[in-house]
């Protein structure tokens, strides 16, 4: 940062000219070329739209380095800034997204793109669905300073970038890496108790309750209980319940065979299976089994069936090993400490990305807060 001031010091004392885009870049709008799904041949080349890479062509209308700016549809973040693809190599464009390189010696085209990154343009923002026109586009102003600081600031930005990008992926690699070593424990121990375990329907040890019917109309946005269907997440909320906490789900329908395990009380709906053990099975430790055999429950869905559907009759007949009582509770308590451990990495993956986000918005926009020169 001291390097880039003593730049501006130099370079720009009084501030900077700020220009419109319509002067500073050349548009490619008329070459861009949509092409329907049912007429495109899978190849190599990426085919862009509004919102980033939608498939991959066998052809290319593009060869260089562009900026992508959506023009309907997706066109503006949540912080009010457009949404912009850097596109570099060969590629095609369909006609939701403005194509820009830079047409002024004065302008390093990616100096440009992180400045585009700071811009609010919801004033330009029209129509619905939401329309980033071409007037209003080459309309926006940014400013230009000396290509020396440019320069300077695209590497600073570009190192950054690279930082955040190996942080995540690493990040990634431990988060895969412990989920690897929580399933072969809890495989390994789950099995070992299986060996020499009786093994019994689940529909003897245990109740299965359908849940009990509730529609989108009764959804409310501020409800307190999830309402649990036939997803892989709730299905929205509701001012009531008919379960409760630390209760095992397995879906009938839809996701049909998905096995949860609900920490709060919820809404069963009447396309998910609630499970109920007897005295004799420790309420978690069957469903850590019944998680260890999700690829067989999906084995268990109706062939072809639309929605998929998981048959009662079915599931009642699935096999579990019931090792005794005390057993059961020392698997839970070993497998709980391994799911916390998983579970802390995955929460505070996003959170880690999310800080590294803002720490780089804040440099960025330090960086390219520039004043502008009166003249």
């Amino acid at each position: 940062m001291s390097e880039i001031s003593n730049l501006i010091a130099k370079l720009c004392p009084n501030g900077v000219e700020f220009k419109s885009l319509g002067e500073l870049v050349q548009i490619f709008d008329n070459l861009r070329k949509p092409i329907k799904k049912s007429n495109r041949t899978s190849g190599i080349y990426p085919y862009y739209g509004a919102n980033g890479i939608q498939d991959y062509v066998s052809d290319y209308i593009f060869d260089g380095t562009y900026i992508l700016v959506g023009e309907d549809g997706s066109v503006i973040n949540s912080d009010k800034s457009p949404i912009l693809h850097w596109a570099t190599g060969k590629f095609w464009v369909n006609n939701h997204a403005h194509i820009l390189q830079s047409n002024s010696e004065n302008l390093n085209l990616r100096f440009l793109y992180f400045a585009m990154q700071t811009l609010d343009i919801s004033k330009f923002i029209h129509s619905v669905p939401p329309k980033f026109n071409k007037t209003d586009l080459l309309s926006v102003k940014i400013p230009v300073p000396p290509m020396e600081i440019q320069c300077q600031i695209v590497k600073i930005l570009d190192a950054f970038t690279e930082l955040q990008a190996e942080l995540q992926a690493e990040l990634q690699a431990e988060l895969q890496a412990r989920r690897k070593q929580y399933e072969f424990y809890r495989d390994t121990l789950l099995a070992h108790a299986a060996s020499n375990a009786p093994h019994r329907p689940l529909g003897e040890i245990c109740q299965i309750k359908r849940g009990e019917r509730v529609t989108k109309r009764d959804l409310i946005p501020n409800g307190e209980f999830a309402v649990i269907s036939g997803g892989t997440e709730p299905m929205g909320m509701i001012d009531k319940f008919n379960r409760d906490e630390n209760t095992i789900t397995i879906a009938q329908y839809g996701t049909a065979g998905y096995v949860n395990f609900q920490t709060e009380k919820f809404w069963a709906n009447d396309v998910c299976y609630s499970i109920f053990p007897n005295e004799n099975l420790d309420n978690k430790f069957l469903y850590y089994c019944l998680a260890n055999l999700q690829d067989e429950i999906y084995k268990m869905r109706t062939p072809n069936a639309v929605p998929p559907h998981l048959p009662l009759d079915k599931l009642k007949n699935l096999q579990i090993a019931i090792p005794p009582l005390e057993k059961q509770k020392e698997i839970v308590e070993i497998l709980d400490k391994f799911s916390t451990l998983s579970n802390d990495l995955q929460n505070g993956l996003p959170r880690e990305i999310e800080l590294r986000k803002k720490q780089y918005e804040y440099y960025r926009d330090e960086l390219l807060n520039f004043k502008e020169r009166e003249i």
